[in-house]
């Protein structure tokens, strides 16, 4: 009987084997993370065009789009207990983003008594899925999504008025709902996310609350997200967690991506609904 030997791998030859796999996985995860990225944005996208269409529906059913609330106090009325709160007392000084929930397939959330509740419930579409996922930080709810309000921080010319400062209607767009900034992504600290400062980050749907959670203004261009570990203040403008550029979807409810590059004036220019000044943005 003739013994056939069994020969291993040298040494050489698992070297080569592991660098081949190595150069392999090198390719094949850039383009993984490439597939899962351009998802994230589609989805991205789709999420600025459902609250384009609730801004809508809220105009059809009120008879101007959603405000920015206030932080001028009582911010959440309530009880003392913070139960039997209607929506016609939050409506007075709390957010678009709670305003819009009916049209977002939440009447239950949108009517539900406990403001606390209200307020500890993450609503996936106020996520941008390339920053996060949909969570709570210290039992609140977030939001990376904000309404344009214009070139002034009271929101005076832009689509989402600060509460007490008037309403805007659909006839106050002076510049045409394909050129004007309806809401867009916003620029954060990825470092302090969930921190209750300034807009690092406040919960989303209790008014105004620190000025610049629920709004951006156009007077700065939009920037990416930026790391600044114990930096309290947040930002004040347009921006994303995406490398080149971020989503804004305009007062026809239209979704386009800009990029960071895009000139400050005009950028500023688009912001604003009625300086009767029509911009071109490209894509």
């Amino acid at each position: 009987m003739v013994r056939r030997s069994r020969r291993g791998m040298t040494l050489l030859e698992v070297l080569c084997t592991v660098a081949i796999a190595a150069v392999v996985l090198g390719l094949f995860l850039p383009a993984v993370q490439k597939v899962r990225e351009a998802s994230a944005r589609l989805q991205c996208a789709h999420h600025l065009r459902q609250m384009a269409l609730s801004f809508h529906h809220h105009h059809d059913a009120h008879g101007y789009y959603p405000l920015g609330g206030t932080h001028v106090p009582p911010r959440f009325p309530a009880t003392a207990d913070f139960t039997a709160v209607t929506p016609a007392a939050r409506l007075r000084s709390w957010s678009w983003a709670y305003a819009i929930l009916p049209f977002l397939e939440q009447s239950t959330l949108y009517q539900h008594p406990n403001s606390h509740v209200v307020k500890g419930t993450a609503v996936a579409i106020y996520y941008c899925p390339t920053r996060r996922k949909p969570q709570l930080y210290d039992g609140y709810a977030r939001i990376d999504y904000a309404g344009n309000a214009g070139d002034h921080p009271l929101g005076l010319n832009g689509l989402v008025a600060r509460t007490g400062h008037g309403v805007v209607r659909v006839a106050d767009i002076l510049d045409g709902s394909s050129h004007t900034v309806l809401i867009g992504e916003k620029q954060l600290n990825r470092a302090m996310l969930g921190y209750a400062a300034d807009d690092n980050e406040p919960y989303p749907i209790t008014g105004w609350n620190d000025d610049w959670d629920v709004y951006r203004w156009g007077a700065e261009p939009p920037a990416p997200d930026y790391s600044a570990p114990g930096r309290l203040e947040g930002s004040r403008v347009f921006g994303s967690a995406h490398a080149n550029g971020f989503y804004a979807a305009f007062a026809d409810g239209s979704v386009r991506f800009l990029r960071y590059t895009i000139p400050s004036e005009i950028w500023r220019r688009a912001c604003v609904r009625n300086d009767r000044h029509v911009v071109p943005l490209n894509d």
